[in-house]
């Protein structure tokens, strides 16, 4: 009896030494899951990265290559008018 609950104890004894690598040890399955969690925060920000650069790219092209895309940027970013344009500003009283 005693030689039976010492080879159980014994043994599962081994399969922790040897499962302990793979859970705690730099290429286990903790570092693992972490690499993935990192992973999918990365494509998720190159997502919005890539994005945003499609946007510029449209906004570059746009002023390259018309006019028309000049002077609204102009009138919506930086409040211009054109010379045969009045700006009027309706407030409330």
């Amino acid at each position: 009896m005693l030689h039976s609950k010492l080879l159980t104890a014994f043994l599962c004894a081994l399969i922790i030494a040897m499962q302990w690598p793979m859970w705690t040890h730099k290429g286990g399955w903790l570092a693992a899951r972490d690499q993935q969690q990192l992973k999918l925060a990365v494509q998720a920000d190159n997502r919005l990265k890539e994005a945003r650069n499609a946007q510029l790219k449209a906004d570059v092209l746009g002023l390259e290559n018309g006019k028309a895309a000049l002077e609204e940027r102009a009138r919506h970013v930086l409040g211009m008018v054109s010379k045969d344009e009045r700006f009027v500003q309706f407030t409330q009283p």
